[in-house]
């Protein structure tokens, strides 16, 4: 497949067709650019409750981003898109995959999970979740 990047060699403006491979060498930052446009997208769909949202280009741009760089925390946040466009299933994967990268951000991600496993109708994952989740902030919760 081929995309246009720009020739650093040629007049501003001047575009080549190019592999990913080659525009992704030549532009070592391209995936958190992607990551932060889509955070852009979910963030504007989030705050715009009776505006159309832009959440498929928001996946777009994460899909982007993690095709950049596969183990990049942009997992978390196509996961909450999926979350907001009642994606469960795939909300959940991602969330499944950023528990397994990251141990730092596995409270948040429990809890986001959780709230995912609770919109799929999945009770007993999400409290599971909800309750480790809790825990790890407050020892006590789990004994009430």
């Amino acid at each position: 497949m081929f995309v246009i990047c720009s020739n650093t060699n040629r007049p501003r403006g001047y575009n080549i067709l190019c592999s990913r491979t080659q525009r992704d060498k030549a532009q070592p930052g391209l995936g958190i650019a992607f990551a932060s446009r889509g955070t852009a997208y979910l963030a504007k769909g989030i705050a715009n409750s009776n505006e159309e949202k832009d959440y498929d280009q928001a996946i777009a741009d994460f899909n982007e981003a993690i095709q950049l760089d596969p183990k990049s925390t942009t997992l978390l946040y196509r996961g909450m898109v999926y979350q907001n466009t009642g994606e469960y299933s795939r909300a959940i994967a991602d969330y499944d995959e950023v528990i397994q990268l990251y141990p730092r951000l596995r409270p948040l991600t429990l809890k986001l999970r959780g709230k995912a496993y609770r919109g799929a109708g999945d009770y007993d994952h999400s409290i599971a979740d909800l309750n480790e989740e809790g825990s790890s902030r407050c020892p006590r919760l789990v004994n009430m």
